[in-house]
């Protein structure tokens, strides 16, 4: 939503139709579905500060992901809301910190500038505010590439999008995602390259180790009977 430059959407553009009549409901109402929203720009924080239930976030230092929770935190409250908060992260983790690492820069080893440009600027986002900063962010980075314990950004060299991982053992990516939950974190969007790799050495070593919870659960938006749609008991057509 970085787009939103302007004035914000009326709430109608944020309700959905979708085939055979169904409807998403609507921010806060028992039975809908939980609203996820992401963006940097002014337009985009307005829009989620009044409608969202979620305000997704990218890649940045402990510091400035505070700093922007407490803004949109403050904009909900103006609307006499309370939002959520979720990040959309990557993460190497393996045995020891230096296995993390090395695989870190073999991912890169073969890192061609001119290609990388060319396939960050084929994403449609590739223009946004939110991307414009996951670039700054590798600017603050060391020589190989982290920005903070843990955070390390050259994978942003090579796409659009989420420019940033975790890499480390499994202590250590427990404990960092365990801060970013005391810091108001609630969900969490995990990946990595290649993806089925990843999701085993994640599966194995951080996983069994988190609370695994359902949002809709946690934000009382669960229904009390399955309603009906195509993807419960409606029959497809």
């Amino acid at each position: 939503m970085d787009g939103l430059q302007q004035q914000p959407r009326p709430p109608e553009s944020l309700r959905y139709a979708l085939p055979l009549g169904l409807h998403l409901g609507q921010p806060g109402q028992e039975g809908g579905v939980v609203h996820q929203v992401g963006g940097t720009s002014e337009g985009a924080r307005a829009v989620c500060a009044e409608y969202c239930d979620m305000f997704l976030m990218w890649p940045e230092t402990e510091e400035k992901l505070y700093e922007t929770m407490q803004d949109l935190s403050a904009r909900a409250a103006a609307h006499g809301r309370q939002i959520d908060f979720g990040l959309r992260i990557h993460v190497i983790v393996r045995e020891t910190e230096d296995e993390a690492r090395a695989y870190a820069k073999k991912l890169m080893s073969k890192f061609d500038p001119v290609k990388g440009a060319e396939i960050k600027s084929r994403a449609q986002d590739s223009w946004s505010l939110g991307v414009h900063r996951q670039n700054q962010l590798r600017e603050h980075a060391d020589m190989e590439g982290f920005v903070e314990p843990l955070l390390w950004t050259d994978i942003g060299k090579a796409r659009s999008g989420a420019g940033g991982a975790l890499v480390g053992d499994p202590d250590q990516i427990v404990e960092k995602i365990n801060r970013y939950m005391d810091m108001g974190f609630r969900a969490f969007i995990f990946s990595g390259y290649p993806l089925l790799d990843e999701a085993d050495y994640f599966a194995r070593y951080v996983l069994p180790r988190l609370p695994n919870v359902s949002m809709p659960d946690l934000q009382g938006r669960r229904p009390a009977t399955t309603p009906v749609t195509p993807l419960t008991t409606a029959p497809l057509r």
